[in-house]
Protein backbone atom coordinates (compact mmCIF):
# COMPACT_ATOMS: atom_id res chain seq x y z
CA UNK A 1 0.00 0.00 0.00
CA UNK A 2 3.12 2.26 -0.44
CA UNK A 3 1.96 3.28 -3.38
CA UNK A 4 -0.99 5.19 -2.54
CA UNK A 5 1.44 7.82 -0.72
CA UNK A 6 3.03 8.45 -3.69
CA UNK A 7 4.46 11.97 -3.95
CA UNK A 8 5.05 12.82 -7.25
CA UNK A 9 7.70 15.64 -7.64
CA UNK A 10 7.55 18.92 -10.15
CA UNK A 11 9.19 18.39 -13.78
CA UNK A 12 13.20 19.17 -13.71
CA UNK A 13 15.12 20.03 -16.63
CA UNK A 14 18.01 16.95 -16.92
CA UNK A 15 21.63 18.00 -16.38
CA UNK A 16 22.02 17.13 -20.21
CA UNK A 17 19.49 19.74 -20.71
CA UNK A 18 20.79 22.29 -18.91
CA UNK A 19 24.53 21.51 -20.33
CA UNK A 20 23.21 21.67 -23.86
CA UNK A 21 21.28 25.75 -23.05
CA UNK A 22 25.15 26.12 -21.51
CA UNK A 23 26.65 25.07 -24.95
CA UNK A 24 24.07 27.36 -26.63
CA UNK A 25 24.65 30.85 -24.31
CA UNK A 26 28.51 30.42 -25.35
CA UNK A 27 28.11 29.60 -28.98
CA UNK A 28 25.87 32.64 -28.99
CA UNK A 29 28.25 34.95 -27.46
CA UNK A 30 31.19 33.27 -29.95
CA UNK A 31 28.52 34.88 -32.70
CA UNK A 32 28.00 38.07 -31.14
CA UNK A 33 31.98 38.80 -30.87
CA UNK A 34 31.95 37.25 -34.46
CA UNK A 35 29.45 39.62 -36.04
CA UNK A 36 31.06 42.49 -34.14
CA UNK A 37 34.67 41.51 -35.43
CA UNK A 38 33.50 41.59 -38.81
CA UNK A 39 31.80 44.77 -37.99
CA UNK A 40 35.25 46.72 -36.91
CA UNK A 41 36.68 45.25 -40.31
CA UNK A 42 33.45 46.42 -42.40
CA UNK A 43 34.30 49.81 -40.63
CA UNK A 44 38.18 49.88 -40.83
CA UNK A 45 37.36 48.97 -44.40
CA UNK A 46 34.76 51.97 -45.15
CA UNK A 47 37.07 54.47 -43.22
CA UNK A 48 40.40 53.77 -45.89
CA UNK A 49 40.73 56.37 -47.71
CA UNK A 50 39.61 56.50 -51.22
CA UNK A 51 42.51 56.06 -54.13
CA UNK A 52 43.92 59.19 -55.31
CA UNK A 53 45.32 59.82 -58.51
CA UNK A 54 48.70 60.97 -56.51
CA UNK A 55 49.21 57.31 -54.57
CA UNK A 56 50.32 55.82 -57.50
CA UNK A 57 53.36 57.92 -58.58
CA UNK A 58 54.52 57.47 -54.87
CA UNK A 59 53.97 53.99 -54.17
CA UNK A 60 51.00 53.99 -51.56
CA UNK A 61 48.51 52.64 -54.41
CA UNK A 62 49.55 48.86 -54.36
CA UNK A 63 49.77 48.77 -49.84
CA UNK A 64 46.62 50.61 -49.89
CA UNK A 65 45.06 47.86 -52.48
CA UNK A 66 46.48 45.53 -51.01
CA UNK A 67 45.02 46.36 -47.10
CA UNK A 68 42.05 46.01 -48.80
CA UNK A 69 41.69 43.48 -50.50
CA UNK A 70 43.02 41.51 -47.11
CA UNK A 71 40.05 43.34 -45.26
CA UNK A 72 37.57 42.28 -47.94
CA UNK A 73 39.07 38.77 -47.30
CA UNK A 74 38.59 39.02 -43.87
CA UNK A 75 35.11 40.54 -43.96
CA UNK A 76 34.46 37.42 -46.34
CA UNK A 77 35.88 34.49 -43.94
CA UNK A 78 34.15 36.29 -41.26
CA UNK A 79 30.95 36.06 -43.05
CA UNK A 80 31.43 32.41 -43.56
CA UNK A 81 32.12 31.72 -40.12
CA UNK A 82 29.10 33.85 -39.19
CA UNK A 83 27.23 31.27 -41.10
CA UNK A 84 28.76 28.38 -40.23
CA UNK A 85 28.08 29.61 -36.31
CA UNK A 86 24.48 30.36 -37.29
CA UNK A 87 23.88 26.92 -38.90
CA UNK A 88 25.53 25.05 -36.02
CA UNK A 89 23.16 27.45 -33.31
CA UNK A 90 20.15 26.19 -35.26
CA UNK A 91 21.29 22.45 -35.01
CA UNK A 92 21.69 23.28 -31.37
CA UNK A 93 18.29 25.04 -30.47
CA UNK A 94 17.18 21.97 -32.41
CA UNK A 95 18.60 19.43 -30.60
CA UNK A 96 17.37 21.42 -27.20
CA UNK A 97 13.70 21.90 -28.43
CA UNK A 98 13.71 17.15 -29.42
CA UNK A 99 14.93 16.67 -25.66
CA UNK A 100 12.94 19.28 -24.13
CA UNK A 101 9.96 18.02 -25.57
CA UNK A 102 11.26 13.95 -24.60
CA UNK A 103 12.14 14.91 -21.52
CA UNK A 104 8.34 16.35 -20.69
CA UNK A 105 7.08 13.62 -22.80
CA UNK A 106 8.57 11.18 -20.11
CA UNK A 107 7.66 13.22 -17.24
CA UNK A 108 4.00 13.18 -18.13
CA UNK A 109 4.24 9.41 -19.06
CA UNK A 110 5.44 8.64 -15.54
CA UNK A 111 2.93 10.65 -13.44
CA UNK A 112 0.34 9.33 -15.60
CA UNK A 113 1.82 5.14 -14.89
CA UNK A 114 2.40 7.15 -10.93
CA UNK A 115 -1.50 8.23 -11.11
CA UNK A 116 -2.89 5.18 -11.86
CA UNK A 117 -0.53 3.15 -9.90
CA UNK A 118 -1.83 5.36 -7.10
CA UNK A 119 -5.11 5.15 -7.54
CA UNK A 120 -5.15 1.52 -7.83
CA UNK A 121 -3.79 1.22 -3.96
CA UNK A 122 -6.70 3.70 -3.15
CA UNK A 123 -8.83 1.51 -5.06
CA UNK A 124 -7.18 -1.46 -3.04
CA UNK A 125 -7.38 0.28 0.34
CA UNK A 126 -11.18 0.77 0.05
CA UNK A 127 -11.65 -2.57 -0.74
CA UNK A 128 -9.70 -4.49 2.09
CA UNK A 129 -11.56 -1.43 4.41
CA UNK A 130 -15.24 -2.75 2.72
CA UNK A 131 -13.70 -6.13 3.71
CA UNK A 132 -12.78 -5.42 7.05
CA UNK A 133 -16.40 -3.45 8.02
CA UNK A 134 -18.21 -6.56 6.44
CA UNK A 135 -15.83 -9.15 8.41
CA UNK A 136 -16.67 -7.20 11.74
CA UNK A 137 -20.52 -6.76 11.23
CA UNK A 138 -21.33 -10.69 9.71
CA UNK A 139 -18.53 -13.06 10.92
CA UNK A 140 -20.30 -15.89 9.27
CA UNK A 141 -19.10 -15.07 5.66
CA UNK A 142 -15.35 -15.50 6.70
CA UNK A 143 -16.27 -19.41 5.76
CA UNK A 144 -16.94 -18.65 1.97
CA UNK A 145 -13.27 -17.58 1.13
CA UNK A 146 -11.39 -14.73 0.66
CA UNK A 147 -12.18 -14.28 -3.26
CA UNK A 148 -16.09 -14.39 -2.43
CA UNK A 149 -15.15 -11.98 0.08
CA UNK A 150 -13.28 -9.87 -1.87
CA UNK A 151 -15.60 -9.40 -4.68
CA UNK A 152 -18.68 -8.73 -2.08
CA UNK A 153 -16.10 -6.20 -0.62
CA UNK A 154 -15.63 -4.62 -4.02
CA UNK A 155 -19.33 -4.64 -4.67
CA UNK A 156 -19.79 -2.79 -1.68
CA UNK A 157 -16.50 0.05 -2.19
CA UNK A 158 -18.00 0.81 -5.24
CA UNK A 159 -21.77 1.02 -4.26
CA UNK A 160 -20.62 3.25 -1.17
CA UNK A 161 -18.21 5.56 -3.84
CA UNK A 162 -21.44 5.81 -6.52
CA UNK A 163 -19.68 4.05 -8.70
CA UNK A 164 -21.99 0.85 -9.48
CA UNK A 165 -25.73 0.92 -9.62
CA UNK A 166 -25.81 -2.40 -8.08
CA UNK A 167 -26.99 -2.73 -4.60
CA UNK A 168 -24.74 -5.34 -2.27
CA UNK A 169 -26.86 -8.03 -0.34
CA UNK A 170 -25.51 -8.82 3.06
Amino acid sequence: MIDANIEIDKYRESSELREQRKKLRNQNAELKSLRDERWNKFEELQIAEKMRWWFYPLGIAAKRKNKAKSLQHQIEIADKKIKAHTNSIAICESQIFRSEMAGKDAYRELVHHLTARKRAAQKNIEVVAAAREILTSHPKLSVTGIDDLLEIANNHAKETNGVSGTSVVI
